[in-house]
């Protein structure tokens, strides 16, 4: 069984996006808020969001930082990306993805 956990601080701002579509998604997850600066050397180049993909089948977890990398995995990952072949499509979602940074 998959499931993630979101590191990012308390407040709602970059990883807005990814909490959407995990829950979207149906996916097992939590936030997690990691204490701040203390933690910070811990975090893929010191900074979050930060996403922990753990997989029963694999022993080694997977870890990804940044807010665009994150959201562009998990949309692909559970089937709420675009084929990349429906240009109009793709630029729909970047434009979404755009509005939802502004907010």
């Amino acid at each position: 069984m998959v499931s993630y956990v979101l590191r990012y601080f308390p407040i709602a701002a970059r990883a807005e996006t990814a909490k959407a579509l995990l829950t979207l998604s149906g996916a097992d997850w939590k936030l997690e808020a990691p204490a701040w600066p203390q933690e910070q050397s811990a975090q893929p180049v010191g900074r979050l969001p930060v996403l922990i993909e753990s997989n029963d089948s694999s022993d080694e977890p997977f870890v990804l930082g940044e807010s665009s990398a994150i959201e562009q995995y998990l949309a692909a990952k559970h089937g709420l990306y675009f084929k990349p072949g429906d240009l109009k499509a793709v630029a729909r979602q970047n434009e979404l993805r755009s509005h939802l940074k502004d907010l």
